[in-house]
């Protein structure tokens, strides 16, 4: 017989033997209905209205979960009496967009049933598998949440001894989002006939794997042979017969002891299997059924657990299990058992999957301190070593200490494999980040296995993090792996996911047979996370891993960067409030201890956790890259005026407290600089602000460097403001008169479209482009040789797949111009800025620009309007430079990494599309210009040449996405010498936070009621940066995070007498103390190494 006989013989009887696992036993045809989506149960409110209410006290509209609950919040109903429930035949169809319903039916046991497993099985007609609308349907039975079906989980046993009499009361919670009534209720009640159901899978497994094999390899051969032998032994002939029965259990003993009990490879490779869903917190669906897909993803996995004792799971995000613990309390419990018991893994350090392009360094350590925290207090896990990010689209070389501060080793991801031009050259490695620490990196292998990987142009990497455990996916991942010189045991991760659901009965039916170990197979071990982890670091020992320095950048899904472009400003704007509120809120909190006044205005903790959950919230790996459905952002912008709101309040409350005697305040202004260094920056007050702080037009404030008014009557400052500190400007009692005051010619018009300023000899044309840049001091041209700067170009965006997610290389193929509306001129001048204002058209779009030269500083800002109304479009501003450079300097999280700006490799032309945060900087030596902006990421650059994409507007999943209104500001700041001689880092700071402006004095902060100063602490040395102030998580004492932000070595002094703390302790991200710091009076000293960020506990 052909080796291909062989193979159609073993699939017809694996064929068979599927199709003889069930017999129906009862169809049912009439259940009863009761549609959530009716006027008559939605009329009344079932909502809790608490969120509700503190959204309308911070002013902020309500959430839409508030606002769309028809059909939500109504899952109590499912225990309600049904007998008045209309009926429902199953015949007839259901469903529409983000429907609920509740069907309600009976299993009496019958006498047939006796002593045997019955359960039932649903068919809703979906048959799109990874569809994450297709129906999802929680289970209760006899009152009892029990599990999940959807898709892919299609069957729930109700005994597996049944007994006659017993009654089973069923009821399904079903969602769906179709557009119509487009799904069925075929249900169907069965017994499950477990001779057939043991030798289905006994057989299905060794054919699986035969299947994945060359022709002519021997173990193929010996697959079949020993099936074929296994078919031998059927009599089929008569369905349930005891010859049928007895030949089924003859079989699968046969298999048992030539298959699977033989010892086929000593020395086979182990694939170490962990059962896992990937929940995305918010994707195609809004966030309100993100609640419910984890609720029914949990429950599934309870009830699998109880079936196969054997069956290990690991799941992270906290945020998930907070949502769980909300929502079903009972599950919740249930979870914390199997917590206890070993079998459910909760790990992954962060409180949910974020981003990690665009994330802040804060906000990335944030995540993980409230993620371990959440870990710790409910389930009393306190080592997680694990970052678990399977589905982030690239990761910044600022990570690394991140990770390693936070107690973190190993670092897990799957995205990598999606590269589109290169592929990373190990799966277990060294990950270096740009200050030096490393931690141990592991790319999960998971794929089908490739019989013939030769014939494809490079190797297929398409790994997965919703693995199938079968055979062809347990030989691919060993397959996959790139490592095994050092390692023989890889791991896998088997579920459905992205909408949850998780593994399945089939999943761990063949888990149980791949634990064996067949010819060809490797063998499988059902594990936990940390248990894999280990044996890898024994298998390590005494082994040099290579290492990986710096980013890991995703060479695919470059769009995210700058997809739904205003969420990411909206983001950025809410981590530096966030901040600031924490800081003015710990300020007050340390003098009032300190002044044992500890009981007065106590430290806002519940409103600033708060204000960092929905802050973490919309940092989800589909949310802040702009890859979700458009209600996504509709809730994402109400969350973030909330966040504002929030620590406006904060802030302004905090700024009263600090004023101990209100009513001896005098007219005037206090800046307070959140920044960490001192600054001088442009105060502006609006005629509003003026009246409010009583400054009369025409006087003048003490303690200001400059001033101008604007023609709208704004009142522009300049003011030297210290460290994390303030400055209070008094209004003058007496006018300056104008005669007496001498006016600095600092803006000088040489003809319509040149002019001249303290830095620069600059000309432009009608669209506002630069056509010249002169720098005085440096003497020389910024722009190359006939090129513009600040050219606003619209490029064709159609990428082949994943629309808001990718930019493809071949963008630039294809671009467009604006057109002038107005002709660029100037509209203000003084002794703090001059403005150039123009007017732009594009298709149906507009954007304004003003222009603004400075006296005091060589940053020129673009400060952009932009009403966008296109569809599938790219926008950049771009400025051709003339610049001799091979690298540049790109800001990240904590530090700068230095890039390449040629394309001599693919690694390097695959990065035309790159994420950096506040700037960018080309330099030469002794010359350099750095663009700077205040909420974008996506950056192109290539030899001198630029751009910073302003927006993209793609159609899926949002068909709308970027529409609208848009302000924004980036900058180009040429400089003498290099990004650090110049710098820029500051620059940077100061364009993206700007001066908090208060009323009050901070009389309780100074010993001195005349002072008008007040500095809380300030560093020696320009490169190192207080980023973040806030009271410990024990209330023992002040933190305060600095880093170094120049990547150089420093010993710094650091003066506190602002604070006068006790003792100073060195501690970790999760503010651990590490040791004593030499405090000599005052001064605090200490070493810091290159972009080394440290945390301090002050007690």
């Amino acid at each position: 017989m052909r080796s291909l006989d062989y193979m159609n013989r073993v699939e017809a009887y694996v064929n068979r033997l599927n199709s003889e696992r069930r017999t129906v036993l009862e169809t049912i045809t009439q259940v009863r209905f009761l549609d959530l989506m009716a006027d008559e149960i939605n009329c009344a409110d079932m909502t809790a209205d608490c969120e509700e209410d503190e959204n309308k006290k911070y002013g902020v509209a309500p959430n839409l979960d508030a606002v769309h609950t028809r059909g939500y919040a109504k899952r109590s109903l499912v225990l309600e009496d049904c007998n008045s429930w209309p009926v429902f035949s199953c015949a007839d169809t259901w469903g529409g967009p983000d429907y609920h319903g509740i069907f309600a039916f009976s299993v009496t046991i019958t006498e047939e049933m006796k002593g045997r497993v019955i359960g039932f099985s649903l068919d809703t007609g979906a048959d799109d598998i990874w569809n994450t609308d297709n129906p999802q349907i929680m289970v209760y039975i006899n009152g009892v949440l029990t599990c999940a079906m959807d898709l892919n989980h299609h069957e729930v046993i109700l005994s597996d001894s049944a007994e006659p009499g017993k009654v089973y009361d069923i009821r399904l919670y079903a969602y769906v989002n179709s557009p119509g009534k487009s799904n069925f209720l075929y249900l169907k009640v069965f017994a499950k006939e477990l001779e057939a159901e043991a030798l289905y899978y006994d057989m299905k497994l060794p054919l699986e794997a035969a299947k994945q094999m060359r022709p002519e390899e021997e173990k193929r051969r010996k697959l079949l042979e020993i099936l074929n032998q296994a078919g031998d032994l059927l009599d089929l002939r008569v369905k349930k017969s005891d010859a049928y029965r007895e030949s089924l259990r003859a079989a699968s003993k046969w298999l048992k002891e030539n298959l699977y009990e033989k010892e086929w490879e000593i020395d086979s490779p182990t694939v170490y299997a962990l059962g896992h869903t990937h929940i995305d917190v918010a994707w195609k669906w809004p966030l309100r059924q993100t609640r419910e897909k984890a609720v029914r993803s949990f429950s599934t996995v309870l009830y699998l657990m109880k079936r196969y004792p054997k069956y290990r799971f690991f799941l992270s995000q906290p945020q998930l299990y907070e949502y769980v613990k909300e929502e079903a309390p009972e599950i919740f419990e249930q979870v914390r058992e199997r917590v206890k018991e070993g079998r459910w893994e909760a790990d992954g350090a962060m409180w949910l999957e974020s981003d990690s392009n665009l994330t802040s360094g804060e906000s990335l350590i944030r995540q993980i301190l409230y993620g371990k925290k959440f870990f710790n207090e409910e389930f009393g896990i306190k080592e997680q070593e694990i970052l678990w990010l399977p589905d982030a689209f690239g990761f910044l070389g600022a990570l690394p200490q991140i990770m390693k501060k936070s107690g973190i080793r190993y670092f897990l991801t799957t995205k990598m494999g999606w590269n589109d031009a290169d592929q990373q050259p190990d799966d277990t490695f060294l990950w270096e980040g740009i200050d030096g620490s490393r931690v141990t990196g592991l790319y999960i292998t998971t794929k089908n296995y490739e019989a013939y990987p030769e014939h494809f142009e490079k190797p297929v990497r398409e790994v997965t993090y919703n693995g199938r455990q079968n055979a062809s996916q347990t030989m691919g991942t060993w397959q996959n792996y790139r490592n095994k010189e050092l390692n023989d045991a890889v791991l896998t991760i088997y579920g459905y996911g992205d909408g949850g659901g998780g593994p399945t009965e089939g999943m761990l039916e063949e888990s149980k047979r791949l634990s064996y170990g067949i010819p060809g197979v490797p063998k499988v071990k059902l594990s936990g996370l940390k248990e894999y982890l280990q044996l890898l670091d024994k298998n390590l020992q005494n082994k040099k891993l290579n290492t990986w320095y710096g980013d890991l950048y995703l060479e695919y899904h470059r769009g995210t960067f700058s997809s739904i472009a205003e969420n990411k400003k909206n983001n950025r704007i809410c981590e530096y409030k966030n901040q600031q509120a924490e800081w003015l809120a710990s300020l007050l909190w340390w003098m009032n201890k300190k002044n044992e006044n500890a009981n007065k205005n106590a430290y806002p903790k519940e409103t600033l956790d708060k204000a960092w959950k929905l802050l973490m919230l919309n940092q989800f790996h589909d949310i802040l890259p702009g890859s979700a459905i458009d209600e996504v952002y509709e809730q994402s912008d109400i969350d973030y005026a909330k966040i504002k709101a929030m620590d406006e309040q904060i802030i302004s409350e905090a700024l009263e407290s600090l004023s101990s005697n209100k009513s001896e305040q005098k007219n005037g202004i206090c800046a307070w600089n959140p920044l960490g260094f001192a600054a001088e920056q442009v105060i502006e007050l609006d005629k509003k602000k003026q009246q409010e702080y009583g400054i009369d037009k025409g006087c003048s404030l003490t303690n200001v460097t400059a001033a101008q008014y604007l023609k709208d009557g704004t009142m522009l400052v300049t003011a030297s403001l210290p460290a994390k500190g303030s400055l209070y400007m008094e209004s003058s009692a007496e006018k300056e008169s104008s005669d007496k005051k001498v006016k600095k010619e600092y803006f000088v018009l040489r003809d319509e479209n040149t002019l001249e300023t303290p830095w620069y000899i600059v000309s432009w044309n009608e669209l506002g482009e630069l056509t010249s840049l002169y720098d005085k001091e440096a003497k020389r041209e910024v722009l190359e040789a006939g090129t513009v700067g600040n050219e606003i170009v619209v490029y064709e965006d159609i990428p082949k797949d994943y629309d808001a997610w990718n930019v493809e290389s071949y963008y630039s193929r294809k671009h467009w111009k604006m057109s002038a509306k107005k002709p660029c001129m100037m509209t203000e001048t003084g002794e703090i800025c001059a403005v150039l204002h123009t007017e732009l058209s594009y298709e149906s779009s507009s954007i304004e620009q003003d222009i603004v030269f400075f006296a005091h500083t060589r940053r020129i800002d673009f400060k952009t309007k932009i009403d966008w109304k296109e569809q599938q479009q790219l926008v950049k501003a771009e400025f051709h430079l003339d610049v001799m450079t091979r690298t540049a300097a790109c800001e990240i999280p904590y530090g700068v990494m230095e890039r390449p700006t040629h394309r001599n490799t693919s690694w390097q032309r695959a990065q035309f599309e790159m994420c950096a945060h506040r700037f960018v900087d080309l330099s030469e030596p002794g010359f350099g210009v750095a663009l700077l902006n205040d909420g974008r990421y996506g950056h192109s650059i290539e030899d001198s040449f630029v751009s910073l994409t302003l927006l993209t507007s793609g159609i899926f999943p949002f068909p709308d996405a970027d529409k609208g209104l848009h302000e924004l500001t980036y900058a180009l700041m040429p400089h003498m010498g290099d990004w650090r001689e110049a710098n820029v880092v500051h620059e940077a700071g100061k364009l993206n936070e700007k001066p908090i402006l208060s009323v009050y004095k901070p009389s309780l902060l100074t010993e001195e009621k005349s002072s008008a100063r007040y500095t809380m602490c300030e560093v020696s040395s320009p490169n190192v940066i207080v980023t973040s102030v806030k009271r410990a998580e024990d209330e023992s004492g002040l933190i305060v995070r600095m880093y170094e932000s120049s990547g150089i070595r420093t010993n710094v002094e650091w003066n506190v007498a602002g604070l006068s703390p006790k003792s100073i302790y060195e501690c970790d991200m999760m503010e651990q103390k590490e040791k004593a710091v030499v405090l000599d009076g005052q001064i605090a000293k200490f070493e810091i190494r290159p972009f080394e960020i440290k945390t301090f506990l002050l007690v």
